[in-house]
Parts: structure tokens; C-alpha cells; sequence
């Protein structure tokens, strides 16, 4: 009798399960949605989710293309690619399953230029907290500037994170925000650099422009970087190996693993599992925002990041250059690898502070061999105690120079100078040659050139006189009679006024690196 009353339920369940209708649930990414912007001329991926074995057939732009949602639920299709328009385009994307049928629209979608906004907390710094930022945020309204700002739902601020945000730190949860169209409401808490970076590009290019910004407080190359990436490399592989928890693991750059630390505090002194994760930790920012990117169109990237990476926890001893070059090369190939692609990828070098980032700013310098590289120079826009200068709307429009130079092929002063060699030893003057000297190397107060030193073999360095000849500079001083190595803004905080024929500031350089 127990048998034959199984049986029956047995039946009963399955004959439920066959009048149930088949779903077709559609999930798109976060990256797809209502007034966002598409590459233009570069295949558009569109990819989601939908029930296994759905049909799937996507409209947009006069072509469609149809897929199967694998086992897995998963599907993507490619389509031709567009020329920039600021038409606004709709897309349409349908699912079919077993008689049933789902249908998502999106909409007001334009054709242009795709940039990616990364690093940490001067990347992520709000339009509303600079200098002319509110200026700049009030008069926002351009139609064809879109912005998706990806929002951290758990931000490193110092002291014990509760147990609400610690359920927030997961890479489904980790951020929100959708695209947005450029205006007063939007454009405020998007980050200023890129939000100056996008308006440059809009006023010379006249093309649409898609801005995502995934930056976040504190965070290090390590944490943008995934797993494969830091197995790559033997000075970052022990930062993804072992069985230690990554904030007591030494090879962990020092200061992120303080506070988060002090984040995770409340955790660590009644620990269970799981244990939290947090957006300092190795390789989480790649799961969160890079990884769920891939295989995005876009045109590049822009950086903005190195105060975690350059000093221990007391911002007192620098960390080595060979382990800071690793993690930003390490990162950039390890991006460029996940996409196929040698995209653009054009960075802040630091600008002057009271902290010792004059090796740091060397290997950002040294970075430019790094191919389809560019650099910002900033070290006139620091400010000597805080490490968030205001004075935002120059670094995105530097960037912007690189991005039209370098990508869009503006012939334009697109760097400030950079050294470039020692043309002659002569007696007791050095001369030294400059690459981006546009017309001519000046200074930026019309007084005499400050910020040299020059040195003879035994390294010991003395401030020196400095004469501009065009692309070049002669240095000499009365105390080094025979001077056989210089440098420039060899500070925390230099004082230092040389810049070119477009105002561009000279990148801090040594001629001897050895130390």
C-alpha cells in the first residue's frame, strides 16, 4: 500500500512539473541598460542570461542576431560594427521557451566612445568636492554625455563595519548604479577626473560618450587584478598563494591590510565563516568590475592610483620598485589578456605630497615602455598634506590629451616633458635632452627654472643653476665641479616650474637610478 501511495505522489509531482510553463527569463548585465553608449566602430558583444535552450533573437540598429542560451543559461552575440550617432537607438532582446516568451527593451542608446575609469579614491573623487565642480555640475545637461557610476554599497571609511555592510561586500552586492544621462543630478557624485576627461573628449571629437567609473577608496593594483594575473608573476604570486588570510599576508601592499583590518574588526574578534570579503582584498575589484565587463567594446582606460601601492602603513618607507612595476604591468596585461586586446590604457602619475612617492613616480615614469601607454604629469597639482587635491579639472583634461593624441591621432602636445638623455658631459655642465617640448621648455611663473640638482660621483646632490635652450637644458653649479648625474623634483613636495610650449609640467626624473 506504501509503495502503490508513492507511486501516485511520484506521478502527481511529475504531471505538475509538465503544466508548468516554460519560463524565458531574460537578465541583463548591469553594463546594459536604458541611455547607455556602444563603441563604435569595433563588433558590439551583447550578452545575458536566460533560461537553458531559450531562442534568443536581439534587435538593434536595422541588424538582428539570434542565439541559444547554453546550458548554463548563457548567451552572446556579436554585431557589426557602427559609426558614432547621437540618435538615440533601441534595442530589443526576446526569449522563447517552450511557447513562452519574454521581451526586454532597452532604450535611447547612442553610437560613440567608451572609456573605463579605474584606481582609487582620486579616480573616485565626486565632481561636487572640487575645485569648479559645482559650477561645472550645475551647468551639466549635454544629451550626448552618458555616465554609469558603479557605486561601492561598502566603502573603506575607517572603523568597524557592521554586519549589513559586511553582507553588502560580495561581488553581486559589492556595487550598484545604472547609465545616466549627463546632468545636474547625475553628474555630481561621478567622478571629477573622468567627468572632465569625457567633457574634453565630447568638445574636441563631437561623438557621443559612455563613461563607467568602477573606482574605489584606497584600493590597490593587486585587487584589480585577477588570480591568473598575480600567479604570472614571482614577485606577485605570493599574494594569491598559501593558506594565510590575505590582510595578515606581508606580500599584501601594508596599508590596505590596516584598515581593512579595521573594517573587518568586529568579524575578526568573533570570527566564523564565511569570512567576510572586502574591496582591499586580492583580486576582488576584478571579480566585481573588470571580469563582469568582459568582452565589452569600449575605446580605453583611464587610472588613477599608486598611494596604496607606494608606501607602507605609515606612508613612511617606500615599497620596492621592482614590486610596484610588477603589480601595474602585471594588471594592465593581465586586462588586456582577458579582452585580446592592446587597448589604450593612459594613467595619473602622483602628483607632489608631504610622502616619500619620488620611487613611485620613477616607476610610473619607467612604465611608458609599457606599449600604448600614456602619462599624466601632476606633480603641480598636489597639495602638501591632503591627499585629495581639488584641483581635478586639469588631471581628466591631461588625460583627455593623451586619449586624442595617442588614439584619436590629434596633433597635439599630448605629455609634459620627459627626459630623454644626456647629451654631453661638458667640464662642469650637463646637458640634458627632453622628448614633448613642444616649441620650447619655459616655466610656468615666467621665473627662472627651479627643482634641478646635480651631483658628482659621490652622489651627494646640490641645487644647480638651469638654462632653457629649446629642447633642452644646461645645468651647472658652483659646488659640483664635476657634476656626472642630475635630477628633477626629487621631492615629496618639489618646488619645480618647468613645463613646455603647452604649459605641461616636466615629469620628475633622475638621470641615475641606481639607488
Amino acid at each position: 500500500m506504501k509503495i502503490k501511495i508513492k507511486k501516485l505522489i511520484l506521478k502527481l509531482c511529475f504531471a505538475f512539473m509538465l503544466a508548468l510553463p516554460c519560463q524565458a527569463a531574460i537578465k541583463m548585465p548591469w553594463l546594459f541598460d536604458d541611455h547607455m553608449v556602444v563603441q563604435q566602430r569595433m563588433e558590439i558583444p551583447i550578452w545575458g542570461d536566460s533560461d537553458p535552450g531559450s531562442a534568443i533573437t536581439i534587435s538593434f540598429a536595422g541588424e538582428s542576431q539570434r542565439a541559444r542560451a547554453g546550458a548554463d543559461g548563457r548567451w552572446m552575440v556579436r554585431f557589426s560594427p557602427l559609426t558614432a550617432s547621437a540618435v538615440p537607438k533601441k534595442m530589443t532582446i526576446t526569449s522563447s521557451n517552450g511557447g513562452q516568451q519574454e521581451v526586454v527593451e532597452i532604450n535611447d542608446i547612442l553610437v560613440g566612445e567608451v572609456w573605463l575609469a579605474a584606481g582609487q579614491s582620486n579616480m573616485w573623487y565626486p565632481l561636487k568636492s572640487c575645485t569648479n565642480g559645482k559650477e561645472s555640475a550645475a551647468a551639466a545637461g549635454n544629451p550626448h554625455i552618458r555616465l554609469l557610476n558603479r557605486t561601492p554599497n561598502a566603502y573603506p571609511s575607517p572603523g568597524a563595519w557592521k554586519e549589513k555592510t559586511l553582507a553588502l561586500c560580495t561581488v553581486e552586492k559589492f556595487y550598484s548604479g545604472t547609465w545616466a544621462g549627463d546632468s545636474p543630478e547625475s553628474a555630481p557624485p561621478f567622478s571629477a577626473v573622468a567627468y572632465w576627461f569625457g567633457q574634453k573628449l565630447y568638445q574636441e571629437l563631437n561623438v557621443p560618450i559612455g563613461l563607467i567609473n568602477v573606482a574605489v577608496g584606497g584600493t590597490t593594483t593587486e585587487a584589480y587584478t585577477s588570480r591568473d594575473g598575480l600567479l604570472s608573476h614571482p614577485l606577485l604570486r605570493p599574494i594569491a598563494e598559501g593558506d594565510r588570510p590575505w590582510y595578515d599576508n606581508e606580500d599584501v601592499a601594508e596599508w590596505p591590510r590596516v584598515r581593512a583590518k579595521d573594517n573587518l574588526s568586529g568579524w575578526l574578534a568573533n570570527p566564523g565563516p564565511p569570512m567576510p570579503r572586502h574591496p582591499f582584498e586580492p583580486t576582488f575589484l576584478f571579480e566585481c568590475a573588470i571580469q563582469p565587463l568582459v568582452p565589452m567594446a569600449f575605446a580605453g582606460v583611464i587610472w588613477y592610483q599608486g598611494e596604496s601601492n607606494a608606501t607602507d602603513a605609515r606612508n613612511a618607507v617606500p615599497v620596492a620598485k621592482a614590486k610596484v612595476r610588477a603589480g601595474i604591468e602585471s594588471m594592465i596585461l593581465d586586462w588586456r589578456g582577458k579582452w585580446q586586446r592592446e587597448f589604450p590604457f593612459y594613467y595619473v602619475q602622483l602628483p607632489g605630497m608631504g610622502r616619500p612617492w619620488e620611487l613611485f613616480r620613477e616607476v610610473q615614469l619607467e612604465s611608458l615602455d609599457i606599449p600604448n601607454t600614456g602619462m599624466a604629469v601632476t606633480i603641480d597639482l598636489g597639495d602638501p598634506r591632503d591627499v585629495h587635491p581639488r584641483n581635478k579639472q586639469p588631471v581628466g583634461e591631461r588625460l583627455a590629451l593623451s586619449a586624442l593624441a595617442k588614439t584619436y591621432g590629434h596633433d597635439i602636445i599630448h605629455s609634459g616633458p620627459l627626459y630623454a638623455g644626456m647629451l654631453k658631459l661638458e667640464g662642469s655642465k650637463l646637458h640634458l635632452l627632453f622628448e614633448h617640448s613642444g616649441k620650447g621648455l619655459t616655466t610656468a611663473d615666467k621665473k627662472p627654472p627651479r627643482g634641478f640638482e646635480i651631483a658628482a660621483a659621490d652622489g651627494r646632490y646640490y641645487p644647480a643653476d638651469a638654462e632653457l635652450k629649446d629642447n633642452s637644458v644646461v645645468l651647472s653649479s658652483t659646488t659640483v665641479k664635476a657634476p656626472v648625474m642630475a635630477r628633477y623634483a626629487w621631492a615629496p613636495f618639489p618646488d619645480c616650474n618647468v613645463v613646455n610650449s603647452a604649459g605641461l609640467p616636466m615629469s620628475p626624473f633622475r638621470t641615475n637610478n641606481a639607488l
